[in-house]
């Protein structure tokens, strides 16, 4: 699914909105960013390597959109600062944001190192934080503002290999939930999407996917197979663009998966069974009740990942 409405930058459905995502020099931020320019809005393109990000805003220029650099970390509050006043001084006000920057590193939990697992923390939880604290603080004296956070289906099912991921993303669930509540007296909205899309990120979990099935004997597609089955960034535009519009105004504190051919949205956490007694439940009744009471109720754990078992 792409973002077919675009009808040139002059009469987008985003004309005259001011954006910035981050992690867009390359992969699906670089496809977000020049989506939404597509549509109308100037856009601030982010990332830490300034020839890429150059090279992202030189392709929207071409194309006849508007797009300034930012070549800044999200992962201290000076760079989120510096990142929302490259959009404020180039374009006035701060009205999206795309909270995309990540890294990750996949290990089991028991050989993750303490530097892979804060990595992850610092730029995928913190930076999508710092960066949307200091957004807000434009949005809301205007009373409109979006903001749409990346997330991972790992936060929801467990991911062998993915604790950093599911820890950071799992806490980015938590804020989109917590600032659907908050923001909305403000007209602003915040929605989560879990992508599926092939980026550069999913190299080594590929190559190691064929490299076990090689070893175990099972048939092995190629790499070009694998990248094929998976959508290209630019064809899972049409959610971002569409939750970064006016007609989105209705939707907020919801995450959403997006594919190729699919978009579905997953509920929220909720009580499905209880065990109770109006005198209190003691241990006795836990271990002699707890099993029948919840036992059918209980979800399975986890995607088997087996080659980020390392």
């Amino acid at each position: 699914m792409t973002a077919d409405t675009n009808v040139g930058p002059q009469a987008g459905l985003l004309r005259g909105r001011r954006a910035i995502v981050t992690g867009s020099s390359r992969g699906l931020g670089r496809a977000y960013a020049k989506a939404l320019a597509a549509q109308g809005a100037s856009v601030v393109v982010n990332g830490t390597t300034a020839e890429l990000v150059e090279e992202c805003v030189a392709e929207i220029s071409a194309d006849g959109g508007t797009a300034v650099a930012s070549v800044h970390s999200v992962a201290t509050f000076d760079s989120a600062e510096a990142i929302v006043g490259t959009c404020v001084d180039a374009f006035g006000g701060v009205d999206i944001l795309v909270n995309n920057a990540g890294v990750t590193a996949e290990r089991m939990m028991f050989n993750m190192t303490e530097a892979e697992f804060r990595a992850t923390l610092d730029v995928d939880c913190f930076g999508t934080f710092a960066v949307s604290r200091f957004a807000v603080r434009d949005m809301r004296p205007r009373g409109w503002g979006r903001i749409v956070s990346t997330g991972d289906i790992s936060a929801q099912t467990g991911l062998l290999g993915g604790t950093n991921v599911a820890a950071a993303k799992g806490a980015i669930l938590g804020m989109t939930y917590t600032w659907g509540a908050e923001l909305a007296r403000w007209g602003i909205t915040a929605n989560c999407i879990i992508p599926e899309a092939y980026t550069r990120l999913h190299d080594p979990i590929y190559r190691k996917a064929i490299e076990l099935a090689e070893r175990r004997g099972d048939a092995v597609p190629t790499f070009a197979e694998m990248v094929q089955r998976t959508a290209r960034p630019d064809e899972i535009t049409g959610l971002l663009v569409y939750l970064a519009s006016d007609d989105s105004a209705w939707l907020t504190g919801q995450v959403l998966t997006m594919t190729k051919t699919r978009i579905a949205l997953w509920s929220h956490a909720a009580e499905k069974r209880d065990l109770c007694d109006p005198e209190g439940v003691t241990l006795d009744q836990i271990r002699s009740r707890i099993e029948d009471a919840f036992g059918a109720a209980v979800e399975p754990v986890g995607i088997d990942e087996p080659w980020a078992a390392t």
